[in-house]
């Protein structure tokens, strides 16, 4: 898939799983479900004129690439209404369940602040998955679209398409749909997140390889900023930041693969992805092979009391901890101190309400891999929550822990230097905040 918003595609000319990640970030979570059972739009074909011009660029990304073009797919343009309805309808389609996991993820952006009170969480998602999609592959049906406003015979076109035929020669080597299938199975990992990384960003380098090399430069890219950057406004910040990760950080990640180890090295990639977005913001440990450390976390459903249950847990990233920071007000570079060092982290999100979810708690837990990397953290969380502007705040506790709250808003953190450790809870019930922090006071203490 290509993103329209040309300021994302503008970092080619120089050239970061969690509930968030999974549940916000263009084409996953929730969605993909109802997705299965929606046919694709149907698309307008392609002129044999055009159908001519375009694969020659399909012959020569593919040359770029290595790897065999793939002629068993339909290819056409799809309009702007029927991809934003058809979204639509698998949103619309979600079983109770997903509408239901829906509703606490908007609750859990409300109250961490990655969203403003009067953000449309599902219009965003939906505008991420539609709006903003300029060209996509979709491999349960062997299609490939252009988006018809972005058919205009120009340099962006001809990136769009040269992006989506590598898509179209991925699948013939790996198969995507079982491809995809496997992120299901990877337990304790990002992989749902890392491994579209590496699809996106292997499409995105192998594009701009080939227009670099077509046109004797980086001049091209001049006009991708030619047209403008509609839906990019609508979407919250934090969101557009997940939505173009495949797009930045991953196309960047990729490329510093392809400089050290060559196409081999990236089709390495496909078979072993990377584990974790730590990896993709910092290639150096995917080669070395660091992988997360382990975090445990203690239950909290008998603590919490009748009626709350654990809705789902999974890994909270370093891109996580990034984007938050940044979300919350804090500089870009200083949001990325905060969060380089990350060790392991892990999100559990516990509900009260059943279908009607009202009440939410989130427990994330923090490891580093030094003392100072958790203090940098410390340092930079303290601005956050400062910035952020909630009415009470106490840094000030004689264990060292911190509290804070508006009106149905309440946050803890309790820190370990011992154990480079810092465990985060925001909830928007008080007394259900106060039983966890009870709890992890006594299990910070124990022997």
């Amino acid at each position: 898939m290509v993103r329209r918003c040309r300021k994302a595609l503008l970092l080619v000319s120089c050239l970061t799983g969690a509930l968030l990640l999974g549940a916000c970030r263009g084409g996953g979570g929730a969605t993909q479900t109802a997705e299965q059972d929606i046919p694709f739009p149907e698309t307008t074909p392609f002129t044999a004129e055009e159908t001519a011009r375009l694969h020659e660029i399909r012959d020569g990304v593919a040359r770029i690439r290595g790897l065999a073009v793939n002629e068993d797919i339909g290819e056409g343009v799809v309009t702007e209404a029927d991809l934003r309805a058809y979204t639509e309808r698998a949103f619309a389609g979600l079983d109770a369940e997903a509408r239901n996991q829906l509703r606490i993820y908007e609750l859990v952006w409300r109250l961490m602040r990655m969203i403003e009170p009067d953000d449309d969480f599902e219009d965003a998602l939906i505008s991420a998955n539609s709006d903003q999609v300029a060209g996509l592959y979709v491999p349960k049906e062997k299609r490939l679209a252009i988006v018809a406003g972005q058919k205009d015979g120009g340099k962006f076109e001809e990136f769009i398409m040269a992006h989506e035929y590598v898509h179209s020669f991925q699948d013939k080597v790996i198969d995507l749909v079982a491809y995809h299938e496997k992120e299901e199975e990877a337990e304790n990992t990002e992989r749902a997140t890392t491994m579209s990384c590496v699809l996106e960003g292997d499409a995105s380098v192998a594009a701009i390889q080939y227009m670099t090399d077509k046109y004797k430069g980086t001049s091209w890219t001049a006009e991708l900023d030619s047209g403008d950057d509609e839906g990019e406004e609508d979407l919250p910040p934090a969101l557009q930041r997940y939505s173009e990760f495949d797009y930045n950080q991953c196309l960047s990640f990729v490329l510093t693969i392809q400089l050290l180890q060559g196409w081999d090295g990236v089709n390495k990639l496909l078979e072993n992805p990377p584990v974790s977005t730590e990896q993709i913001l910092h290639p150096e440990k995917y080669i070395a092979g660091e992988a997360a450390q382990d975090v445990s976390v203690l239950s909290l459903d008998d603590v919490l009391g009748s009626g709350w249950s654990l809705l789902e847990g999974a890994d909270y990233g370093e891109f996580d901890v990034y984007n938050y920071l940044l979300t919350a007000g804090v500089a870009e570079p200083q949001a990325q101190a905060g969060a380089k060092g990350w060790g392991g982290g892990r999100m559990q999100v516990y509900t009260q309400g059943g279908d009607q979810p009202k009440n939410v708690l989130v427990h994330i837990a923090l490891q580093w891999d030094t003392p100072a990397d958790l203090n940098e953290y410390r340092q930079h969380l303290g601005w956050a929550i400062d910035h952020l502007g909630y009415e009470a705040v106490s840094r000030k506790s004689a264990d060292g822990s911190w509290t804070w709250s508006s009106k149905k808003e309440y946050g803890y953190a309790n820190w370990s230097e011992a154990s480079k450790r810092v465990d985060i809870l925001f909830a928007n019930d008080q007394v259900a905040l106060l039983k966890a922090r009870d709890a992890l006071r006594v299990a910070a203490t124990a022997p």
